[in-house]
């Protein structure tokens, strides 16, 4: 009997909540599932999560201390596997029900289901000898009827081999969060969770498809649905268009070809969009790995929303994103791509990262779970008919047309309708109408009365245009999403209606618009001048730069005036337009630029690129020392990769190294002197504490400049938590200071002449311009001596010496 076949039954919506908390009198089972300990001690906790009809249905306990903390209170996840997913704060019920045991104590216990329902909360004392009782009462508070709600990114410990959620935990997880669709996608694996849901009796409330993470030198990609018994498509290779070509050649029992959907496309290390050189101001990339062809850009990532954000503008921490992915698909709709919007999970755990949030609704012409046609969610993910959340529910339309359409403008005149909704614990502050980019209005949702709002006003457009919603709240979705990072906080963003001004059936996008206005020699004057009715344009200022262009000295004209404007975007465009001019003539409004106060860590990034490729001879390592100066050495290395074509010179390819040394207690590598610090006698032989002799040996670096120091290890001695040593000599001209970058894996201790200059302390991996050291050489030969600590895996160094005037070498000279 299929345990979830009685699900609630929708009230009228947006009454007030009751109050939620009940007294629960039936008798509890006998024995209660020991989830604080597997030895069964605790104080016993019956509990009942019901709708508003007294059905019980799945949903999620969360334990919070006094002071707001998630409490770690239970140790067995084992206790109840075919009904319970338990985590250390968490329990997850798959019926609404139980009996379990809970520490003694006090604290106040929070009743979910997802950002559909209202949340519930009571302070419970667990007493020794007592039971616990407690039924929490939940509202189904949104009107989601006509959408399906997803999460198209989720892992498994069982497949994907990290994380800690197993098959049953993760199905379990998702039916307590209220995702109705599910995509199944373990590293490099075509996971089916369709047995496992068969198992437990969920198929009422959750339908389930084959996908697959292919996990590939060039970024990670979600394929679905997919067949399970077929082998994993390849994820070595490094070509995308022959990567997009095999996943959409995979035969599924649907008979469609699989949606291709890029993850996480600036998560550093892992980012499609870097990897393939997809500019972040241009939105183009000329690298022959890059492939426009797939179907859906994942813009919100994980709780944190992780892509939403651009580090550079933002005082909210980006993790690992360097850029903002929601920018880069404004970039290609600029361009006239169309691709989907998504937001998943990525969740690979029970606990620390949520399933179902983000998650995507959908287009569906059924409400119930069983229902679903993975087909028709395929097609309609490919169609933009679908919004991505993590609590708001907004929804679009313009003259009628819903999201993915394209709607006729008579006369130029727009009417946008917004439609939000939020559950009653979720904050939304405002909804951002985003045009071609730029924001041409923004709602306050405050001033428009309670939830839910509709509101409808009119925009004039002079050309063919996408618009998209965007809703923010300020308020962290803490308890039911606490965050580890940063707050998460409530993010909506729609897929696009497109607009067709002329009502000719043809839509032209933004960078079309601007290059044939240019073929037809429209003037500057033009554009300065042609706008929306609200507001300056920026973004049909940064598409001039970027647009064929045939009259150079008018582009040149333009590049000057654009670098100098108040938009943060069109300086962006004007500096990378600038760098592909290479024109003298615009140095000196790029260094203007570069001294602006308001001049963000990425934007200066992009103004030096511009400066050196205008003026070769510019002085690049003085404006970079005054870029870290001014910005840090974290912000230069989030943006290495950008500076690194300009700063390709004095790359060591050849050193004396020394070791595999047992690694002293981990962090005091810098601080252990072993002899050789003192010691510059490239002939000595050293004796390490197993009796082994080691003596100094040329290495050469690879074609990166990467010293390899695992090729130091050998039988039955290895390179794992050791450390060892590196030389150069350095013959400078004349006394003075020269700027040095050096990356390690892991850290590293810099001397020159016996004196340290740089100590890093981290388990890292090694990058060419992760450390900025300024050398302050003697004339004629100085020592240089680097310290690289291993903890396991990656074990070497880079280094660089930028000054063409010092010569380098592995020994001393006269």
């Amino acid at each position: 009997m299929n345990r979830l076949r009685s699900l609630s039954t929708l009230s009228p919506l947006f009454v007030p909540v009751l109050a939620g908390l009940v007294a629960f009198l039936a008798p509890p089972p006998e024995d209660p599932a020991p989830t604080a300990r597997a030895d069964g001690s605790g104080v016993a906790f019956s509990f009942r999560i019901e709708d508003e009809t007294g059905t019980p249905i799945p949903g999620r306990l969360t334990f919070v201390g006094s002071d707001g903390s998630t409490l770690a209170l239970f140790e067995n996840p084992d206790a109840d596997p075919d009904r319970l997913a338990v985590r250390p704060g968490v329990l997850y019920t798959l019926e609404g029900t139980g009996l379990v045991t809970v520490p003694p104590g006090t604290y106040e216990v929070y009743a979910s289901r997802g950002l559909e329902w209202s949340l519930a909360s009571q302070e419970l004392v667990f007493r020794p000898g007592e039971t616990t009782h407690w039924t929490a009462v939940l509202k189904h508070e949104l009107d989601t009827s006509g959408w399906i709600s997803g999460d198209f990114h989720l892992h498994t410990l069982t497949h994907s081999g990290h994380g800690d959620a197993n098959m049953k935990e993760r199905v379990i997880s998702l039916v307590g969060e209220g995702v109705e669709f599910a995509v199944a996608t373990d590293h490099d694996h075509n996971t089916d969770y369709g047995p496992t849901v068969t198992e437990l009796g969920a198929a009422d409330a959750l339908k389930t498809v084959v996908g697959n993470e292919v996990s590939t030198p060039i970024g990670h990609f979600n394929a679905f649905p997919l067949d399970p018994a077929r082998a994993p498509v390849d994820s070595d290779l490094r070509d995308a268009h022959e990567l997009f070509r095999l996943i959409r050649a995979e035969k599924n029992p649907l008979g469609i070809s699989p949606v291709v959907q890029v993850n996480h496309p600036r998560w550093r290390g892992i980012d499609y969009f870097t990897r393939t050189g997809l500019d972040p101001i241009t939105g183009q990339s000329d690298d022959r790995n890059y492939s426009p062809d797939f179907d859906s850009i994942e813009i919100l990532n994980e709780n944190t929303a992780w892509g939403f954000r651009d580090p550079a503008t933002s005082d909210v921490e980006t993790g690992s994103n360097d850029f903002s992915v929601l920018q880069d698909w404004f970039h290609l709709l600029n361009r006239g791509y169309r691709y989907a919007a998504v937001g998943n999970s990525d969740s690979h755990s029970v606990a620390h990262v949520f399933a179902g949030y983000p998650r995507n609704f959908v287009r569906s012409s059924t409400d119930d779970p069983r229902a679903i046609d993975p087909a028709e969610v395929a097609d309609n993910i490919r169609a933009k008919a679908c919004f991505t959340t993590t609590g708001p529910f907004l929804e679009l339309e313009v003259n009628g047309v819903t999201s993915g359409g394209l709607a006729d403008a008579p006369e130029g005149m727009i009417e946008v309708r917004v439609r939000l909704q939020a559950a009653s614990w979720v904050d939304c502050d405002t909804v951002s109408v985003i045009v071609n980019g730029d924001v041409l209005r923004r709602l306050h949702v405050n001033d428009e009365g309670p939830l839910p709002i509709e509101k409808t006003f009119e925009l004039r457009l002079r050309e063919d245009a996408w618009v998209v919603l965007v809703a923010e709240g300020d308020e962290p979705l803490a308890p039911v999403l606490a965050g580890h990072d940063r707050p998460v906080l409530p993010i909506a963003v729609t897929n696009p209606v497109w607009v067709d001004y002329k009502s000719d059936g043809v839509f032209t996008s933004l960078y079309d618009q601007v290059g044939n206005a240019f073929q037809q020699g429209i003037t500057i004057k033009y554009f300065s001048e042609k706008s929306f009715e609200d507001s300056k344009p920026a973004g049909r200022w940064a598409h001039m730069l970027f647009a064929p262009l045939e009259n150079r000295v008018a582009t040149v004209a333009l590049v000057n005036r654009a670098v100098g404007d108040d938009s943060r975007e069109v300086r962006l465009a004007a500096a990378r337009a600038a760098e592909f001019m290479s024109s003298k003539f615009t140095t000196f409004f790029l260094k203007r630029a570069f001294d602006r106060e308001d001049t963000d860590a990425y934007l200066a990034c992009a103004l030096y690129r511009a400066l050196i490729a205008c003026e070769p001879e510019f002085r690049r390592f003085e404006q970079l020392e005054s870029y870290i100066e001014r910005f840090g050495i974290a912000a230069f290395r989030r943006y290495q990769a950008e500076f690194a074509p300009f700063l390709d010179s004095g790359v060591v390819r050849q050193a004396l190294v020394l070791g595999p040394f047992p690694a002293p207690t981990a962090g005091t590598v810098q601080s252990t002197d072993l002899g050789p610090e003192g010691d510059a006698d490239p002939e000595r032989i050293w004796t390490r504490a197993d009796g082994a002799a080691l003596g100094w040996t040329e290495l050469g670096a690879n074609e990166a400049g990467f010293f390899d120091l695992r090729s130091l290890g050998a039988a039955p001695t290895n390179t794992e938590n050791g450390m060892a040593y590196a030389q150069v000599w350095l013959k400078a001209p004349r006394a003075g200071s020269v700027p040095a970058f050096l990356g390690t894996d892991d850290g590293c201790r810099l001397l020159l002449n016996s004196e340290v200059l740089h100590d890093v302390s981290e388990r890292r991996g090694a990058r060419p311009l992760d450390d900025f050291v300024t050398l302050p050489l003697e004339e004629g030969w100085n020592r240089l001596l680097l310290k690289v600590e291993n903890g396991s895996g990656g074990f070497g160094f880079y280094l660089r010496v930028l000054d063409d005037a010092v010569e380098v070498s592995t020994r001393r000279g006269s």
